[in-house]
C-alpha cells in the first residue's frame, strides 16, 4: 500500500534560470521602422538558454546591453528602460529620414539577431492631404479607351474603325477566287506574250 510522505505533495517553483544573451529576443515594431518626430519602441526581452522570460531579474546584472542606432555620421539616442518583467523598453524618436543600423549588444556581443535594417521614413501626411495622396490614380488611357470605344460604336461597330458595307465583287473577281489556279496560268501566258511582242 502506498502512503504519502509526511508533507505531500508538495508545491515546487520553477524559475527562470540565468539570462542567456544568445536566447535574448528584440521585438516591436520599432525595430524594423520609425517615422520622423514620431515615438518608436521596440523591447529586448531577456531570456534564458530554454526560452523562458526571465522575469523579476535584475536585468541590469542579468543583462547590461548598449544600443546604438546609426546611420554612417548620423546617429539617434535610444532611451533604454530596464522593467521588471524581464524586457528592456527601448524608445527613440528620429528626426531624418534615413536607413539606420540597429546594434544591440550585451558584454561586447551582438544579440537578438542585430545589427538590424531600420527604415525611417517622413511624417505620414493627414487631413484633406492625405485623403488626396491616397485617392486611386486616374487611368487616362483607360478612359481615352472608353470613350474612343464609345464613339467607335456611333460611327460602326466594334468589330473596326471603318465599318462600311463591303462593295460587291465583280464576275472577275469571282472567277479568281473560284479558279485560282486558271487564273495564275492566264495571267503567266498574258505576261510571256507581252515580253514576246515588247510590251
Amino acid at each position: 500500500m502506498e502512503e504519502h510522505v509526511a508533507g505531500s505533495p508538495y508545491e515546487v517553483t520553477v524559475v527562470p534560470g540565468p539570462a542567456s544573451a544568445r536566447h535574448t529576443v528584440i521585438s516591436g515594431p520599432g525595430r524594423q521602422a520609425a517615422v520622423t518626430g514620431s515615438k518608436a519602441r521596440f523591447d529586448v526581452e531577456a531570456q534564458d538558454a530554454f526560452g523562458n522570460r526571465c522575469e523579476g531579474a535584475d536585468l541590469l546584472q542579468a543583462l547590461p546591453i548598449e544600443v546604438e542606432l546609426e546611420a554612417g555620421p548620423v546617429s539617434c539616442e535610444v532611451l533604454v528602460d530596464p522593467g521588471s518583467n524581464g524586457c528592456y523598453t527601448c524608445t527613440y524618436t528620429a528626426e531624418t529620414v534615413e536607413s539606420f543600423r540597429l546594434l544591440v549588444t550585451c558584454r561586447g556581443k551582438p544579440v537578438g539577431g542585430s545589427p538590424l535594417p531600420v527604415e525611417v521614413r517622413g511624417e505620414e501626411p493627414a487631413g484633406p492631404d492625405e485623403a488626396r495622396l491616397r485617392a486611386p490614380v486616374r487611368d487616362e488611357l483607360k478612359l481615352w479607351e472608353t470613350k474612343a470605344a464609345a464613339q467607335f460604336r456611333l460611327d460602326g461597330d466594334d468589330a473596326g474603325w471603318d465599318s462600311d458595307e463591303p462593295e460587291e465583287e465583280t464576275q472577275e473577281e469571282k472567277y479568281i477566287k473560284a479558279w485560282p489556279s486558271c487564273w495564275q496560268h492566264a495571267y503567266l501566258h498574258h505576261q510571256s506574250l507581252n515580253m514576246e511582242w515588247g510590251i
